[in-house]
């Protein structure tokens, strides 16, 4: 499938992703898939306002309502998940299985989370947020390689300060 099609599928235009000045390859061939622009130091302080600012209200929210959105995404991550797995393939490099194998551990993350979210002990706090059974640290900027790109927001909270 191509890079056109594959972004099709998954609602994306081509235009919205090729508008940048850093070319973005598949490791398959090095053909390009996309051009992404760069921040400049107050736009990424800005947008870093932002999620804190997002993060405080979030925080306030009671844990079964939060795991009620974490069990929609996952629904959506089922729903598309041949979809992602292609994206995977192509952004990684991983063969077709391995793709969809990164879309299902991501799945199952959040199916973890939501189950977190219902037990009794998950409360509501003003300073912090149960993520996976652990304190959240706050709002990050991040950067990431990964070898596992569908995986990255289910990973943000678990690194240490």
């Amino acid at each position: 499938m191509t890079v056109a099609k594959t972004f099709s599928s998954l609602g994306l235009q081509l235009d919205t992703v090729d508008n940048g000045g850093i070319a973005v390859t598949t490791p398959i061939d090095g053909s390009l898939l996309a051009r992404v622009g760069v921040d400049d130091p107050a736009s990424i302080a800005a947008k870093v306002a932002r999620a804190a600012a997002a993060f405080e209200r979030w925080q306030r929210v009671p844990a079964p309502q939060r795991g009620e959105l974490v069990r929609r995404f996952a629904a959506e991550l089922r729903e598309h998940k041949s979809e992602l797995g292609r994206l995977v393939t192509l952004e990684a490099g991983k063969i077709p299985s391995e793709g969809e194998g990164e879309v299902q551990e991501t799945i199952d993350i959040c199916d973890f989370a939501v189950g977190l979210s219902r037990r009794s002990t998950a409360t509501r706090s003003p300073r912090s947020v149960r993520v996976i059974g652990s304190r959240s640290s706050g709002t990050r900027s991040a950067r990431s390689a990964l070898s596992r790109p569908s995986t990255f927001l289910s990973r943000c909270g678990r690194g240490t300060r």
